[in-house]
């Protein structure tokens, strides 16, 4: 389970590259895990991923993702994902934050 999501949002693994085909990222630039699995890994994953047909979306928009992975016990296993969408309209990003318990 670990290994799976420290493949997420990148092309490291097989789950990651299914996922990155699914939603349509491309340039994608993966920075490396930094810290420990106690206080938190971090790392920051760019891309740039296409847009709805919708009025007012650009056809493509960049992205930037933070995850943090940490371990809170031997059975409990944390993902937070931070996703900002940057090209929007009317503001400078939007961001999502996401929370896997695992």
């Amino acid at each position: 389970l670990q290994q799976s999501l420290l493949g997420m949002d990148c092309e490291d693994s097989k789950f990651g590259r299914l996922l990155c085909s699914r939603l349509g990222y491309s340039q994608l630039q993966t920075g490396r895990w930094d810290g420990n699995e106690t206080a938190g890994l971090i790392r920051l994953v760019t891309l740039r991923v296409k847009c709805p047909p919708k009025p007012m979306l650009p056809d493509f928009t960049r992205v930037n993702i933070r995850h943090r992975l940490q371990r809170h016990s031997q059975a409990m296993l944390v993902l937070e994902r931070e996703v900002a969408t940057l090209d929007v309209p009317y503001g400078d990003s939007f961001k999502v934050e996401e929370r896997w318990v695992a």
